[in-house]
């Protein structure tokens, strides 16, 4: 039996491991991380005690990310699993799911930490308006709008077509992407970057 892992860790390098968990390489790439901000945000945003089914993450950002069924890069989809959490417990050892440059994983973290950090001291704002969700996949539907299911009956997951994250507002509801002015993603970097030196 694995014993689920224990993450007793600050609160930006438990966001930066939430964030890899849920977008792997893509964190490397421009819009990859506009969607980690927006990803931070998620996390953030269900710690406000705004919505009533998020009572268990009121005021706490580890219950909000560690709650099995939510954010299942990093905790799974069934209970009892573990997503990515062995892989983004330790990204240096793990280059190649990162992308295929020698140092991927390190890199990926120290982007996922800043953009953590960014969020969480609101040096970059909540660029989702407030949303509760979001996803990289979709379910498949055929031409007439109807869900596909596979041979086993389990519906069938797909990638949204755009290769970007989606938010939501509440479950249901308009998905949507974000968009960053690059100059605010950079000055929030660049703040961050002067003040380690």
């Amino acid at each position: 039996m694995m014993l689920p892992l224990v993450w007793n860790i600050a609160d930006d390098d438990l966001v930066a491991r939430m964030i890899l968990s849920e977008a792997g390489g893509r964190i490397l790439t421009e819009d990859g991380q506009i969607d980690a901000i927006g990803m931070a945000w998620v996390a953030l945003n269900r710690t406000l005690g705004l919505h009533p089914g998020f009572d268990y993450a009121r005021s706490d950002l580890y219950a909000a990310l560690i709650t099995p069924g939510q954010f299942q890069g990093l905790t799974g989809v069934r209970p009892g699993e573990q997503g990515n959490a062995a892989i983004v417990a330790d990204p240096e050892a793990h280059d190649s799911w990162f992308g295929t440059q020698p140092g991927a994983g390190r890199a990926a973290y120290w982007i996922a930490r800043t953009i953590a950090q960014c969020v969480l001291s609101q040096r970059a704002p909540d660029v989702t308006q407030g949303a509760l969700f979001f996803s990289d996949a979709r379910y498949a539907r055929d031409a007439s709008g109807d869900l596909l299911r596979g041979p086993d009956g389990n519906l069938i997951v797909e990638p949204w077509p755009d290769g970007r994250t989606h938010f939501r507002l509440l479950s249901g509801s308009i998905s949507y992407t974000i968009e960053l002015p690059i100059e605010i993603k950079r000055n929030s970097y660049d703040q961050l970057t002067q003040e380690r030196r």
